[in-house]
């Protein structure tokens, strides 16, 4: 609700499959199935230059879960240099801009005010445009990459959130 189109969008989804569990004898409580990622598809899109935007990528096999993580920080990467070093128009401010930026109580992506005069805002600008956009915490100007993930919140999300924590790298 409170953020800024990122220079990146990644489509995606996955499908599950039941894998047919090997029932021991004796025992009260059988698990007949057990449910595993095993495919995924995503589209990375540069909405700001096509030229930059990646073809369908499709993963069917074991251990998808944890190689959709793998692509996800590989695109991330991808993403974070285009933007280092194809999208880098300087910030152009005019004293209006200057103004309003000094003045600024509060964040303009999140909305949420300044605490003091201290905290670290930062300038916000378009880096294809070079437009100035507003102040904003250095923390809600980071957003380089915006994943819609088909059922996240619903089933397909638990797959991924068990591999997290298998990663050492931070994944933001």
């Amino acid at each position: 609700r409170y953020t800024i189109p990122a220079p990146f969008a990644m489509y995606a989804d996955s499908e599950s499959i039941n894998i047919k569990n090997i029932i021991e004898e004796h025992k009260t409580t059988e698990k007949l199935t057990n449910h595993q990622m095993c495919s995924y598809g995503y589209k990375l899109v540069c909405t700001v230059d096509d030229r930059f935007s990646k073809p369908v990528k499709i993963h069917r096999g074991e251990n998808a879960a944890h190689k959709f993580l793998e692509d996800m920080i590989l695109e991330e990467a991808y993403c974070a240099k285009i933007i280092k070093t194809r999208l880098t128009k300087p910030l152009v401010m005019t004293e209006q801009d200057e103004w309003d930026f000094t003045n600024a109580k509060c964040c303009h992506i999140c909305k949420a005010k300044y605490k003091n005069d201290k905290e670290e805002n930062v300038r916000v600008h378009d880096h294809y445009t070079g437009k100035y956009k507003g102040s904003a915490h250095k923390r809600c100007n980071l957003n380089v990459l915006n994943v819609f993930f088909h059922n996240l919140k619903g089933y397909d999300g638990r797959f991924i959130i068990q591999e997290i924590g298998k990663f050492s790298k931070k994944i933001g």
